[in-house]
């Protein structure tokens, strides 16, 4: 019996939310999440639209809100795409207190506490070009995600450019685990 040649997969032990936003919609205005946790989230915005291989926000008013996902979360991953002339945009927002910022084409964790350990493209750093697609990712301390936003922070900024996926784990990803998670889905994003 001839043995099937199966294509690697992300490890999912540990993940508790997985937003496939280059899947598109699952209903009208509805973003399924992948994971089967249940927490489905709501597409807001004027222009906010599936545009494969993610979903495109304009920076104004586009964004997904999940609401409380439930859970500690202690590591993050987005793929992202900002935008040219974005400044300061926000693609992710745990709890309002704990965010991800990119900031003059840097990563920056706020909130993310003691341990914060940054990943672009599956290696620690915090780079992150414009107009270019990106695998940002990184291990945080204990955090909740009980006002969970993908696209903005709330009373704070949105998010100007394109998601792709978003993936919530409880446990800690090893480097390794980060560099196989970007290898494994980098071909949908042309990297």
């Amino acid at each position: 019996m001839k043995e099937k040649h199966r294509k690697p997969q992300i490890s999912t032990v540990g993940l508790v939310a997985h937003y496939k936003l280059w899947a598109g919609l699952t209903t009208t205005g509805t973003v399924f999440d992948y994971s089967l946790g249940g927490n489905t989230g709501t597409v807001t915005g004027t222009d906010i639209a599936p545009t494969y291989p993610g979903f495109s926000f304009n920076g104004i008013d586009d964004f997904i809100d999940v609401g409380n996902q439930g859970g500690t979360i202690r590591t993050i991953a987005i793929w992202v795409n900002h935008a040219e002339g974005a400044g300061n945009t926000h693609p992710l927002d745990l709890n309002g207190t704990a965010f991800i910022s990119i900031e003059a084409s840097q990563l920056v964790g706020n909130g993310m506490g003691p341990g914060l350990i940054e990943f672009v493209d599956g290696i620690a750093g915090t780079a992150v070009s414009r107009d270019v697609w990106h695998l940002i990712s990184m291990n945080i301390s204990d955090r909740t995600a009980s006002d969970l936003d993908i696209g903005r922070v709330e009373g704070t900024g949105l998010f100007s450019g394109s998601i792709g996926e978003v993936l919530l784990f409880d446990r800690v990803l090893s480097a390794p685990d980060m560099k196989s998670m970007f290898e494994l889905t980098r071909w949908r994003y042309g990297v």
